[in-house]
């Protein structure tokens, strides 16, 4: 959970960021769309710790993987396996955002809906980890002669 602090700075630095007040994003660019998206994956970063956990994790299953000599399909599987983490991470951390601009301290609902969240990051890590085994595990074996 971000601490108050922490929450305050993501408030003040989110009031700077461009709105549209009529709600119409037709005439929204790309290059605002893409910065849109990188102000947003940096609030997500800031807001939550488990993003460089994830981050650590990755780059110790990436080394492995070049150690390794991971097929190219093999690699595939692993991107995926990372991005399906880190967009649950996301998600997680936007529904945490929103709940906590939205719902009462202590509201049960807003309380599942966090777990919610939590539980679809959990699922998303344990697939990953099992894609992850799988391709350094059948790797391993082979250099290993199994």
């Amino acid at each position: 959970m971000p601490s108050d602090a922490l929450l305050i700075d993501l408030e003040a630095e989110a009031e700077g960021l461009d709105h549209h007040p009529s709600g119409d994003r037709r005439g929204a660019t790309t290059r605002r769309k893409l910065a849109e998206g990188a102000r947003g994956i940096k609030l997500a970063i800031r807001a939550e710790s488990g993003f460089f956990a994830h981050g650590y994790r990755g780059l110790l299953i990436a080394i492995s993987a070049v150690i390794l000599d991971v097929s190219p399909m093999g690699w595939c599987f692993l991107i995926v396996s990372a991005a399906l983490v880190l967009l649950a991470e996301t998600f997680r951390c936007g529904v945490i955002a929103v709940l906590d601009a939205a719902a009462r301290p202590g509201d049960p609902k807003a309380r599942a809906a966090e777990e919610i969240a939590s539980g679809g990051l959990l699922f998303a890590s344990i697939t990953s980890a099992c894609l992850t085994f799988t391709v350094l595990g059948s790797k391993l074996g082979e250099l290993l002669g199994w």
